[in-house]
Order: C-alpha cells, then structure tokens, then sequence
C-alpha cells in the first residue's frame, strides 16, 4: 500500500470516527438529561450516571463496529455513488445491531417497531452523514495533492523547456559563429582578392574593360553574400516573418523551396482568440518551435527524400491548439525511422506542451505533423 493511500485511509476513518463518536456522546447525554427528565432527579445521581454510561457504551461499541466496516469495505476509496450506497447498508445493519444491544441491556424493556425504527433510522443518518464528510475530506486531499503534482510537473516542463531553449540557442550560436568564421569569412576574403586584382591591373582600354567585367563580377558576388548567406545566418537567429504570425512565417517557407518542386500550402488564418496569434515572448518562441519542425520536414524531403512536390498545411485540430503538416512524395519513409535530425526539435515541441508526428504520407513520401498548444489545452496527437 502506497503511502498516500494508507494517509487517506488513516484520514477517513479519523473523520469518521470523529463525527460518529461526537453524535454518540450527544445523543446519549441528550436522552439521560433532556428527554428522560421523569427518570433523573436531582436525589438520582447514580441512576443517571449508570443509564449514561451504559448508553454511551452502547453508543461506541456501535461506532466501532461502523468503522471497523469501513475499514474493511474500503470505503474512502471507492467513488461518492457507490460509498453512498455501501454505507446506506452499513448504517442499516449497525443500527439493527444496536438498537439490539440496547434491548438486551434494558434501554428498551418493552420494544416495539416504531421504536425500532427510530433508532435504526438515527443511526442510518449517522453513519451516511459520517461516512459522507469523511469522503469529501479524502477527496480534498486527493485534489490538493493532483494541484500539486501538476504544479511540479509544469515546474519540471517549464525547466525542460528553458534546456531545449537554452540547448537551442547554444546551437544556432555555434552555427552562426562557424558561418561568420567560415563561410562568409572566406568567400569576402576571395571578394578582396578580386578587388586587389583589379587595384593592381595597369590603366589601358584592354585593362578598363578587363576592369569593369571584374568589378561587376565582384557585385554580383556581393549581391550573391548578401542575398543567401547573410540571409541564411539571419534566419537562423530569427525565422523570417514569425514575428508577424505562424501563417506569414510558413507563407515565406515555401517561397523559399527551390522552383522545380511544386508548392501548395494551405493555411487557416489564426485570430485573435487563437494561442499563436498574439505576438508576446511566450508565442514568439511556440511559433519558432513548430516553424523549425517545418523547416526540417521541408529540408528532409527535397535533399533525401528527392520529393518533386510538397504540401504545407496550417490548420486547428482543437482549441487552443495549432498544426502544421508536411506532406510530400518523395522516397517515403526508411524501414527503420531514426529521426535524429528532428530530435531537438521534437524535444523542444514536447517541452512545451506539442509534439510530432512521423508517418507516410497518402502521396507515398513522408508526412510530417508537428503540433503545439497553449498551456491547458488539450493536445490532438492524430495525423
């Protein structure tokens, strides 16, 4: 047994006991001093004493036995419905067996069904009663402790995220560092290798023309850095258009897939009641997330899986919630997925709340789901 649920257990049948015993110990002093008043006088003491104490013992034995029904039967772990019912039945069987007791030990002399009744009737109330503020007791606690483990769990997600972004980051740094080191360094030192070239070339109308060929090729090189790899190392900072809206960003996506693959991309525009609409810190880094899932489905398909034709789909499975599908028909799908390339990106999807989906695609290539959510919505993991 667990150790919350021998806490529960220990809860319910204090609270039990606790009402049971406080409506024993009432109901007896109130039939010794209130409604017996002709049998108890103030000469009587002894008298009144020993009805008290033979009440009241008749009163515990009784709570006892409930309780240890209870206990045996489980009560504070079974549903509302069913412990309702379970303890009607109790509180009929106990009440028999005390109004029992009280007939053998002369509380009663000359019984007879109405009192029966009555007696069998309080005790009913009693028990149901009891055994009712015990379970709700139970069940707040219960729900205390579901906030609680939710809250760690949020707190175990929200530091899990911060990782993969922190992780993220890192890595799109040490790329960009390697681009600026790397490529763009060395293609601008070839550019001023070129122009050097040029400023040593000796004035002449063979060398001006020799001149202005080279400067225009220079330009178009310039032009050319300018254009893809300054372009490339922005993008990877930030995503062109995420800060405009999910649709825009994955509009700019698929301009960017080379002209010889067929396009189609269909988006459901997003409005203000959607979680991807506004533009704050929290909904910037959920737009990057699955715009990198995108990216890398859209990378996937054109440089292995050969596709010559690939769909982009932006839509809204639930509320609160935001997809987007890529399908193309490319090769398809190895016989043994390893997704090593989306890793990090499904990690960061997970992190805050989404996830992706891998499968083939009806076109024969692969499909690719990535879906996110705001916090407290319900996640669709359906292709």
């Amino acid at each position: 047994m667990s150790g919350p649920v021998r806490d529960d257990r220990r809860a319910f049948l204090v609270t039990a006991a606790v009402v049971m015993a406080a409506f024993s110990i009432g109901a007896a002093l109130q039939t010794v001093f209130v409604f017996r008043p002709a049998r108890v006088g103030v000469l009587e003491p002894g008298e009144a004493a020993a009805d008290l104490a033979v009440r009241l013992s008749v009163n515990l034995v009784t709570v006892s036995l409930a309780l240890a029904a209870c206990h045996f039967l489980r009560l504070g772990e079974r549903r509302a419905g069913r412990a309702a019912v379970t303890a009607l039945g109790l509180g009929v069987g106990v009440g028999t067996i005390r109004y029992g007791v009280q007939c053998v030990v002369g509380i009663y002399r000359e019984p007879t069904l109405r009192v029966a009744a009555v007696e069998i009737g309080a005790t009913v109330m009693v028990v149901v009663l009891a055994v009712a503020i015990a379970h709700a007791q139970v069940a707040g606690r219960r729900r205390i402790r579901e906030q609680e483990r939710e809250a760690v769990e949020q707190r175990l997600r929200a530091a899990s995220a911060f990782s993969s972004l922190a992780a993220e980051e890192s890595r799109v740094r040490r790329e960009v560092a390697d681009d600026l080191h790397g490529t763009l360094q060395g293609q601008l030192v070839l550019v001023q290798a070129r122009i050097d070239a040029l400023l040593r070339a000796e004035p002449g109308e063979q060398e001006a023309a020799t001149l202005r060929a080279g400067i225009a090729a220079v330009r178009e090189e310039l032009d050319r850095i300018r254009e893809t790899e300054i372009r490339a190392v922005s993008h990877r900072l930030h995503p062109a258009g995420v800060s405009l809206g999910l649709e825009h960003a994955l509009r700019l996506l698929a301009r960017t897939i080379p002209p010889e693959i067929e396009v189609e991309t269909v988006v459901a525009p997003l409005d203000a009641g959607d979680p991807l609409a506004p533009a704050d810190a929290d909904t910037i880094v959920r737009r990057v997330a699955v715009l990198r899932a995108a990216e890398e489905a859209v990378s996937n398909a054109v440089r292995h899986g050969g596709a010559s034709r690939l769909r982009l789909e932006l839509d809204r499975p639930a509320p609160g919630t935001v997809r987007v599908r890529v399908d193309d028909d490319g090769r398809g799908l190895p016989a043994v997925v390893t997704p090593s390339g989306i890793r990090l990106v499904s990690e960061r999807l997970e992190a805050l709340g989404g996830g992706i989906h891998l499968t083939a695609s009806p076109w024969g290539g692969a499909r690719l789901v990535a879906t996110v959510r705001e916090r407290g919505a319900s996640v669709d993991s359906e292709p």
